[in-house]
């Protein structure tokens, strides 16, 4: 697109080679049109292929005033047929230079259209140069500055990519390390009071301890991949044993049927971070676990939220529910306790 232009330099060509000069000069100025589109076709070519329009220092600045002296060079040939240059400069350099110094040149060659035929009393029969080096000036500028924007659009729209996928990572990575770490610490307070107890319920604890480790390990490594999908049924047992390690009463449904496939996900994830929460701040000695078609309910007995500043979790927890349009609240509960609810 940027070089199909180019036969509109027949005018210089035919110009310099029927000028009122000697062969040599007719030649010279022939070889500076030619020049002037090898020159102009090499550099937009070179810099601007794939549409990647960014300024390039000053080697893009020397390629300009390349073009701009062999121009100028063929003057004394070519004669006022030069000004068939200028679009090719305007348009050059509307991507090769600075905004503000891009903008100066499209003044500088709309005032050589019109000051220069208007001094040789021509301006009736090249009035048009004034108007295609305008339209192409202004043509170019207002790509390169879409350009510019569109480019700058796409960077945000990237850094908004990673920053969501950073904060996914971070919810994961703690929901998974925040229920793994708080049911590890639970089983290993249990297995060092059965010790002098119960030896062999110790050992049980501690091989279980030892088994829970290896499956952080692993959920932790596929959620950085991104690969980790929450089950629901998976979640509901290991919340039955997390409650029962922590010598809570549960009452927890035995399956998911009842619950929407299309949300069994996000409740799996939901049920982990509030099992994770009465385990380690409610105090409780009973919850329970209600699930329907479009939510669930999680209510504890312990010492309720008591103006407790929302913490990481269930910050998380909200946010993955309000991305799909759900609502998740948490609420005292009747008398004691605290009741967190999911609704999608």
């Amino acid at each position: 697109m940027g070089v199909v232009w180019i036969f509109f330099l027949i005018s210089p060509l035919l110009a310099a080679w029927n000028a009122d000069a000697s062969l040599l000069w007719r030649v010279i100025g022939v070889l500076l049109v030619v020049a002037f589109a090898g020159c102009y076709i090499a550099a937009y070519v070179h810099y601007f292929r794939n549409e990647c329009y960014r300024v390039d220092g000053p080697r893009l600045l020397v390629s300009w005033l390349v073009l701009v002296l062999i121009g100028a060079g063929a003057v004394p040939v070519v004669g006022p047929a030069a000004m068939s240059f200028l679009p090719f400069v305007v348009a050059f350099g509307a991507f090769a230079l600075p905004l503000w110094l891009a903008t100066a040149s499209l003044l500088a060659a709309t005032a050589i259209t019109v000051i220069v035929p208007l001094v040789l009393g021509v301006y009736d029969e090249m009035w048009f140069f004034t108007l295609i080096v305008g339209l192409v000036g202004l043509t170019t500028l207002i790509v390169r500055v879409v350009n510019s924007k569109s480019e700058e659009y796409e960077q945000v729209k990237d850094d908004l990519r990673v920053l969501a996928e950073r904060e996914r990572v971070a919810r994961d990575v703690h929901d998974v390390l925040g229920h793994s770490l708080t049911v590890l610490t639970v089983k290993a307070e249990l297995a060092q009071r059965l010790i002098d107890v119960d030896a062999e319920q110790a050992k049980a604890e501690l091989a279980q301890i030892q088994s829970l480790t290896r499956e952080a390990l692993a959920e932790i490594r596929a959620t950085v991949a991104g690969l980790r999908v929450a089950r629901l049924g998976d979640e509901l047992a290991a919340s039955r044993e997390a409650l029962r390690s922590a010598g809570i009463a549960a009452e927890v449904p035995e399956d998911a049927e009842v619950v929407d496939p299309r949300h069994r996900i996000l409740l799996a994830w939901s049920l982990r971070e509030a099992t994770t929460n009465v385990v380690r701040h409610s105090g409780a000695r009973h919850c329970r676990v209600e699930l329907d078609t479009r939510g669930m309910r999680v209510i504890d007995d312990g010492r309720g939220i008591d103006g407790a500043p929302e913490g990481n979790g269930l910050r998380g927890l909200r946010e993955r529910v309000e991305q799909v349009g759900g609502r998740a609240t948490l609420t005292p509960g009747i008398p004691t306790g605290t009741v967190v609810e999911v609704r999608l």
